[in-house]
């Protein structure tokens, strides 16, 4: 049975390999150019959304949320977490190293 992934108001796609699912979940997060300006949708993302986005498992992700060093999140009730777009954007940008000597720059 392949798996289904949805992402916010994004439509459900099918995908039966991981190269579709990193193609399906490019697709149903992406970026949209609108007035010259990068608008993310308004889906908020999963853990495992962001997991999959980021290349890394979900226990990763969840690691960075404990230690405080992840991008900020929504807590949604006491057991679901969401991500913004933008913020982890943001982390990206502020996590960026232009060579291995540099230490990572805290967004917080």
């Amino acid at each position: 049975m392949p798996k289904v992934i949805s992402a916010g108001l994004a439509p459900a796609v099918s995908v039966r390999s991981t190269k579709r699912t990193k193609v399906a979940l490019a697709q149903s997060l992406s970026v949209v150019d609108s007035s010259s300006s990068k608008l993310f949708n308004l889906a908020l993302w999963s853990t495992k959304h962001l997991a999959q986005y980021l290349g890394c498992s979900e226990v990763a992700v969840r690691t960075w949320r404990r230690t405080g060093i992840g991008p900020e999140f929504i807590r949604v009730t006491p057991r679901q977490v969401r991500y913004r777009p933008e913020d982890v954007q943001e982390w990206l940008a502020n996590n960026t190293l232009a060579n291995t000597s540099q230490s990572v720059r805290q967004a917080r």
